[in-house]
């Protein structure tokens, strides 16, 4: 027995860690929240906590929890969470850190969203990464991918997102995104051949997961925060290969909000 914690560890303003124990290789954390935790939301404890237990089924780390549901005005309510995790040569606060608060974060974001709380906010234009996480991450999830894997980085090959889904022949389709923070204008020729050069890399170099498997893209979608103006989508799609150009899909910061509203709200 790890013991609790004497200075209780706070995730954010919604959850504390108070306890730890170990059995054999495996951690249990116990997290709590409480509804006067709540009080900024200008939402009822008991309905933040009924939209948050739903969104359980969307992490990659599903606790277990203990829920006691108070209605009456005079005592809050309490959601109490284990998460069990092997230790797998991890720290202390790696685990913390980067395994349970990073859940915590994503349900609460889950949970925000779902009780109709989305706000378009300008970071979303000028933050590309921003953007991927706090947003688009979240709407994938929601819209079930069997897989929504964040890639972005120096072997990315075009892909900032992988995402997947079975086909009606039960067969898995992967999806390939490429996120822009602003507008995409067809007037300037270098944005446009960076998008194709992405493009054409994501369909050609494949996707490899971690047990060195590969598989290649289906469909490309090029997601962008602002607009596509002065034909960009036309010129994009004329300067790619016939075989490709009906493989696109472009999103852009209208179609992204009517998809917050049809998938999460």
């Amino acid at each position: 027995m790890i013991g609790p914690i004497e200075d209780s560890y706070y995730f954010n303003d919604f959850f504390t860690l108070f306890s730890i124990s170990k059995r054999s290789d495996v951690l249990e954390f116990n997290v709590s929240s409480y509804g006067t935790d709540l009080e900024h939301t200008m939402v009822k404890d008991f309905i933040y906590y009924d939209k948050m237990i739903l969104q359980i089924q969307h992490l990659e780390l599903k606790p277990k929890y203990d829920y006691e549901r108070n209605k009456d005005g005079e005592s809050c309510s309490k959601l109490d969470f284990i998460f069990k995790i092997q230790t797998d040569k991890k720290t202390l606060k790696d685990i913390i850190e980067l395994d349970i608060k990073s859940q915590l974060i994503k349900l609460q974001k889950l949970t925000d969203l779902s009780l109709n709380h989305f706000t378009w906010l300008e970071e979303y234009e000028t933050d590309e990464k921003f953007f991927s996480i706090n947003l688009l991450q979240q709407l994938f999830s929601f819209m079930k991918f069997e897989k929504v894997i964040y890639n972005h980085g120096s072997k990315e090959f075009g892909k900032d997102f992988i995402l997947s889904e079975f086909n009606k022949f039960g067969i898995e389709d992967y999806f390939g995104v490429q996120v822009k923070a602003g507008n995409v204008s067809g007037k300037v020729n270098s944005q446009i051949d960076e998008l194709i050069t992405q493009c054409e890399d994501a369909f050609s170099v494949p996707w490899e997961n971690i047990k060195k498997e590969k598989f290649y893209i289906n469909k490309f979608i090029i997601a962008i925060s602002g607009r596509y103006s002065d034909n960009a989508k036309v010129k994009i799609q004329e300067k790619l290969p016939k075989s490709i150009r009906n493989h696109l899909i472009f999103l852009d910061k209208d179609l992204i909000i009517s998809l917050v509203y049809k998938h999460i709200n």
